[in-house]
């Protein structure tokens, strides 16, 4: 009956040594793919705005054109609200320029398209950083989506108004802000009982 139990221990302490063995370690943390960590970021304003002068059915009434800048210019202040909700995962600080920057990213919009009742409007942001000297390209795709039943007609100040705030919401913020924190792998998840 002893040889039984003793039998019974070593097979127990065998399953839970191998077991042990067997368990995956624990997941890495993949690195930020632009390693800002301990920088002080700045988002300059937003460059480009002659290419919408380009755009046909662009206002010349200047207070008009300031009401629909105003889309473009918020999506700056979006983008550094994203930049400072994530600034625990990216380990940086944003600052303005007056307090020595040492990441500058400049956004400059690329062109202003129409397709159908969609405006795209690509920006290209240009991340200076100081310290190793380098200059990062990365491109973000904004589109902006007449609401249904609006006027279609691209001239229309209405519509251009509607689809710049529609730009303003969808540009891909958490996408960009996130090249700058480390990846986690996602866990998996556990089976429901």
């Amino acid at each position: 009956m002893n040889s039984l139990k003793t039998i019974v221990r070593i097979l127990a302490t065998a399953l839970l040594v191998g077991r042990a063995n067997c368990s995956s370690p624990p997941p890495k943390t993949q690195p930020a793919s632009i390693n800002v960590e301990h920088e002080k970021l700045f988002i300059a304003s937003i460059g480009g705005k002659e290419n919408l002068k380009a755009y046909p059915g662009w206002p010349t009434n200047e207070r008009v054109r300031e009401l629909l800048l105003d889309n473009v210019r918020q999506v700056r202040a979006n983008l550094i609200g994203e930049f400072m909700r994530c600034r625990k995962y990216g380990l940086y600080s944003v600052v303005d320029s007056h307090h020595a920057p040492t990441v500058r990213i400049e956004l400059t919009m690329d062109s202003l398209t129409r397709r159908g009742d969609t405006l795209f409007a690509p920006m290209t942001a240009h991340i200076h950083i100081a310290a190793s000297r380098r200059t990062i390209k990365k491109s973000l795709e904004g589109v902006g989506v007449a609401p249904a039943g609006n006027a279609t007609n691209s001239t229309d100040l209405h519509w251009l108004g509607h689809v710049l705030a529609d730009y303003r919401r969808r540009f891909p913020y958490h996408r960009f802000v996130a090249a700058f924190y480390p990846s986690y792998p996602r866990q998996p998840s556990s089976p429901p009982r």
